[in-house]
Order: C-alpha cells, then sequence, then structure tokens
C-alpha cells in the first residue's frame, strides 16, 4: 500500500481520535443500532480524555449519510478537534469488533495491513456491443470493493449480431463486432494507464470475449485472465464470479509476497533491508525505508519515543532530547512507524506468518542509513 494516500492523517499533530466500526450483517433496525454503537464509542473517547470538538467532529459523521453508513458496512474515523481527516470503509473480514482510541497517533494498522494486500483488478463484462468496465481492490480474506464503474458503448451503426445464411449482413456483423471491440478497448488503454491494474479480468459472452482478445495489445497478455463467467456486459459480478476474483487475488498476493521476501532476504547482508524494531526505527528516522514490512497476525513488538515531526522517532526519549525536540512523548512503534514512512511516501506490505521478521517489523530499504 502507498502510504502517501494517507499521509494527512497520519503526520497531523496529535492527540487525535480513531474510531472503528465494525462491518454487521444488515437487518431493519441496522441505523437505530450504528446510531447506539457510534455514541458509545464516542463515550469510550470521552473517557480517554477527548476534547469536546473533536467529539462534535465525530457526533456529524453518521448525520452526513456516507456511504454504507446505516446498511451495517464497517467503517474507521480519524477525526481531531479542527474535523474529520479520514474516513473510509473497513472490511467485514478484519472481526476485531467496535473500538476506539485517544492518542498522540491516529492508529490506522488494521486498516493499512488489509489494504496492503488488496490487488488491483480491472473487470470487463464483455458482449459484441460494448462492455462494462469496473476497477476493483480485491482482496483474497477481506472483500472486493468497486472503486468505479463504466458502461462502454460501441460505435457501429451495425448490429454485431449474425443473421442466418451468411453473406454481406454477415460480414457486416463481423465488422461491427470488431469496430465495438476497437472501441472498448481504446477506453481500457486509458482506463489500464490511470489504474495500473494487476490483473485484467476479461468476462462475459464469448463473442465479445472473443472480439475483445482479438484487438487487445501484446503487452497485455502478461496480466490478462479471462473466464466463461458473469454474463454479459450487464451481468452481475455473481457468486461464481467473485470467488474466481478471489482466487486470482489470492495468487497475485502470493506471488507480490514472495518476491518481497526474497528480496529481504537477500538484501539483508548488503544492507539493502533491515530487520527488527531498532534497525527499522533508525532506517525510518533518516528517511531511508522504502517499504515498510509487517507480519500477518503478528503486531509489531514494542513502543517509541515520538516528537512532533514524523521522522522523529527513537527507541528512547534521550535520542530525540539530542534532536531538540523537548516533550517527547512514547506511543506504539507500529503507529509511528506508519507515520514516518506516510512522510516520505513509503509503501507498506503485510507478508505471510512464518516469515519470521524480528519484532515483527522490517524493511526494505532506499540507501543504507548507517549506523
Amino acid at each position: 500500500m502507498d502510504l502517501g494516500t494517507l499521509r494527512d492523517a497520519l503526520t497531523h499533530p496529535g492527540p487525535v481520535a480513531t474510531v472503528y466500526l465494525e462491518a454487521r450483517s444488515p437487518s431493519e433496525d441496522a441505523a437505530a443500532q450504528v446510531d447506539l454503537r457510534w455514541r458509545d464509542l464516542l463515550d469510550q473517547l470521552k473517557s480517554q480524555g477527548a476534547d469536546e470538538d473533536t467529539l462534535a467532529a465525530l457526533r456529524e459523521v453518521p448525520e452526513h449519510g456516507r456511504e454504507g453508513w446505516q446498511q451495517g458496512s464497517g467503517h474507521v474515523v480519524v477525526a481531531v478537534s479542527d474535523g474529520v481527516l479520514f474516513a473510509a470503509p473497513v472490511d467485514a473480514a478484519l472481526g476485531a469488533g467496535d473500538w476506539a482510541s485517544w492518542a498522540p497517533l491516529p492508529r490506522l494498522e488494521d486498516y493499512a495491513r488489509a489494504r496492503s494486500r488488496a490487488t488491483r483488478q480491472l473487470l470487463v463484462l464483455a458482449d459484441q456491443e460494448g462492455a462494462t468496465v469496473h476497477q476493483l481492490t480485491v482482496a483474497a480474506h477481506t472483500g472486493t470493493r468497486e472503486l468505479a464503474s463504466e458502461q462502454v458503448e460501441g460505435g457501429s451503426l451495425h448490429s454485431p449480431h449474425k443473421p442466418r445464411g451468411g453473406g454481406v449482413t454477415h460480414t457486416r456483423a463481423e465488422e461491427a463486432s470488431y469496430r465495438n471491440a476497437d472501441d472498448v478497448v481504446a477506453h481500457l488503454r486509458e482506463a489500464v494507464s490511470r489504474f495500473r491494474p494487476e490483473a485484467l479480468v476479461l468476462a462475459g459472452e464469448v463473442q465479445g470475449r472473443q472480439a475483445l482478445r482479438h484487438e487487445f495489445p501484446d503487452q497485455w497478455a502478461d496480466f490478462t485472465v479471462e473466464t466463461g463467467s458473469g454474463g454479459g456486459r450487464s451481468g452481475m459480478i455473481d457468486e461464481q464470479l467473485t470467488s474466481e476474483l478471489y482466487e486470482i487475488a489470492g495468487r497475485i498476493e502470493a506471488e507480490r509476497a514472495g518476491a518481497t521476501v526474497e528480496r529481504f532476504h537477500s538484501g539483508l547482508p548488503e544492507r539493502n533491508s533491515v530487520e527488527g524494531l531498532a534497525a527499522t526505527v533508525h532506517a525510518a528516522s533518516t528517511g531511508a525505508v522504502e517499504t515498510l514490512l509487517v507480519e500477518h497476525d503478528a503486531p509489531v513488538i514494542g513502543q517509541v519515543w515520538i516528537g512532533p515531526e514524523p521522522e522523529q522517532l527513537a527507541l528512547d526519549a534521550a535520542t530525540l532530547h539530542q534532536l531538540e525536540v523537548t516533550e517527547p512523548q512514547q506511543d506504539g512503534a507500529e503507529p509511528a512507524l506508519l507515520r514516518a514512512c506516510a512522510a516520505l511516501g513509503g509503501q507498506l506490505l503485510e507478508v505471510p506468518s512464518g516469515t519470521a521478521l524480528p519484532d515483527g517489523v522490517g524493511a526494505l530499504l532506499r540507501f543504507d542509513p548507517g549506523h
């Protein structure tokens, strides 16, 4: 995950309120239940010392009708006295329950870890007249989220459906099908350039898929997956297609993690990577971290001292005093590392259990941070 997308929330001066509302199954009284749970979370924040301005900003969140808010979906919200800094849906599979934090730094670890496993998939539901194009993030363990969806109509004036008997009309139908495919592929070129999918999933009617594949650039072959699921472009993303999207995501996740872990281990002797809390904190404080690595189901162990600037973090307060930080604060190691890496546009990747990262953390480096 590109931590730069969380920079504004992670680097804002604290203290900061972070609230997680767990996803629940939709029910008739879902809206009332959400309101009750939300009030309970605000009470928790008040007991932790949250100020009234921050609580007031959070009280308004459900009233603004954020997407899916009253339908039982999960949400994470970060707020300060000036207002809401960050709000996003969270995946049901996180399963950590409702909780709230009032602390020097935001608690976006769970959200960032889940997003780091997500894959970008461009789903094309095709027929001979056009396609519906879905931009999705898909994680094998935490679900699918649609970022955008567009209907693409082909520009042919003739029907692409072949009549019986062949002849001129038959030829026009073929030409119409490929003209429509040209128009869809022109749209896909822009979508691929903008969205940078890790998989282009081609689904829908057989004839529509065939026409599109005939027009696809050769360079798309490495990340194109074709499936017969999904029906035509008006078809739903049904259970079978969703299952296939999860399988594709699982393969991409495994390949991505495997390549990263191999790079991590091979880089240790040459100090192109580091492991353990002390080395990772030092690297983050110098801006050397390219990709922060955390291990699945293994929280980063330890506390660190922080100053007002993202790169001001250390294992002891004395180090920050040497940097003229007059009032260092202690906070969790993982949120402090996320803040430091986000400030310089670093990445986060959660690697599989069993990677055996000391203290649950390591990093790929941009440069050797020294000792």
